[in-house]
């Protein structure tokens, strides 16, 4: 997920804040419509319907798969460890 939109999501579901670019009626309702499918839980955005996995920002993605898959402490264990990643994050 984008960085920013990432934040933007975090805002409005902590405070309730509305992006400042959502100004007419209907961006506001695709925005709400498009936020109502995450949630927070200890600070990290989660889908609703899969709450065990953690949304990943853009900036995580590339460190997170070499952490998971090239790292020497991964032990590269092919299918079933990067199947564990998808267990985990979004």
């Amino acid at each position: 997920m984008d960085d920013e939109l990432y934040v933007s999501i975090i805002k409005y579901l902590k405070k309730g804040l509305i992006p400042k670019d959502k100004v007419i009626k209907e961006s506001q309702m695709q925005w709400q419509k498009l936020v109502d499918k995450y949630k927070l839980i200890e600070g990290s955005v989660v889908l609703r319907i899969q709450e065990n996995q953690r949304i990943v920002l853009r900036s995580q993605y590339y460190p997170l798969m070499y952490t998971f898959h090239n790292d020497p402490t991964a032990g590269h264990l092919g299918y079933k460890k990067m199947q564990k990643l998808s267990e985990r994050y979004y």
